[in-house]
């Protein structure tokens, strides 16, 4: 961790766990970037070869983002059905207005 000497005799018990915390959750933080980098460089050199367009999240998902994935999937879905939603309401009121005006004429 890189305490000296001095500062780590001075720590209580509690603010030596919460340094030992904090320390574990940096790590944590850097492996998790070297991950993504490495996901994003293998993207970027399998993007050519792809035959079709793919999401970098498509590649690989690690177990820290799966919730992440699963919530964006959740919204893309109810941002297409509500886009169905609409569409099928704007069809609807032009076949009715052909509707009206073939009765008019």
């Amino acid at each position: 961790m890189g305490l000296q000497i001095d500062y780590f005799y001075s720590l209580t018990p509690r603010q030596f766990g919460n340094t030992i915390k904090g320390f574990r959750i940096r790590d944590e933080i850097k492996s998790k970037e070297t991950w993504i980098l490495a996901r994003r460089i293998a993207f970027l050199v399998l993007t050519p070869n792809l035959k079709e367009h793919a999401k970098e999240l498509d590649l690989m998902v690690f177990p820290w983002e799966e919730k992440t994935v699963k919530i964006l999937a959740e919204k893309e879905l109810l941002e297409m059905e509500e886009q169905i939603r609409i569409s099928e309401a704007f069809f609807a009121r032009a076949d009715e207005s052909r509707r009206l005006k073939k009765l008019n004429t």
